[in-house]
């Protein structure tokens, strides 16, 4: 079984599930659940609750206490568009 540890504040990727490689943060980890939330479908006020198996950690954390849902979905953007930048210059 592989140690996937997830803390509040990470960025993630899901792996499995209708979310598929979506970027989510982690709000909060509880027991064998970790609740994810991308500031559109799942808020902060009403994170989704994922297997922790179901996500990996994308390397980047976040500040929690100066976090809103525009500013969750401003993140993940910027996450997205430096990725896809590094992805784009190292394919020939």
């Amino acid at each position: 079984m592989r140690s996937n540890t997830v803390k509040a504040g990470e960025l993630v990727r899901s792996l499995a599930g209708r979310d598929k490689d979506r970027y989510f943060v982690a709000v909060s980890v509880h027991g064998d659940r970790v609740y994810i939330a991308d500031g559109r479908k799942h808020r902060l006020s009403s994170p989704k609750a994922k297997n922790p198996r179901h996500i990996s950690p994308a390397g980047k954390t976040v500040n929690m206490s100066e976090l809103g849902d525009k500013r969750l979905r401003k993140l993940i953007s910027e996450f997205k568009t430096q990725n896809e930048e590094k992805l784009s210059n190292t394919v020939p």
